[in-house]
């Protein structure tokens, strides 16, 4: 009883993992949103980085490599030496590795 109790909640975790596996589109979402919080600049930045932000995060994600593993996706982004990898699990991201040379 114990060991189907454990096999039912390792299922339920996986199929949580793969119903939540976020895609590029989200990736698209959440990079806009990081380029509108930016808290840096004046306010002429931030009124420029606000209304142009959906076109440079879809720019952005043209140049990042998507590895989905159908539980979790890896998203690295390069643009010369601008570096980012990020980790996408249940329905949202995280940066592990950062990279300005």
């Amino acid at each position: 009883m114990k060991n189907l109790l454990i096999i039912i909640l390792v299922a339920l975790l996986v199929g949580g993992l793969y119903v939540t596996n976020p895609g590029e589109k989200e990736f698209v979402n959440y990079i806009t949103n990081d380029i509108e919080q930016n808290k840096d600049g004046t306010g002429l930045e931030k009124m420029l980085e606000s209304l142009f932000s959906r076109p440079i995060a879809k720019f952005l994600s043209n140049h990042t490599e998507i590895n989905d593993y159908q539980l979790f996706s890896v998203y690295r982004m390069e643009i010369g030496s601008y570096k980012r990898t990020y980790l996408g699990v249940f329905d949202t991201f995280f940066e592990i590795k950062r990279s300005e040379e």
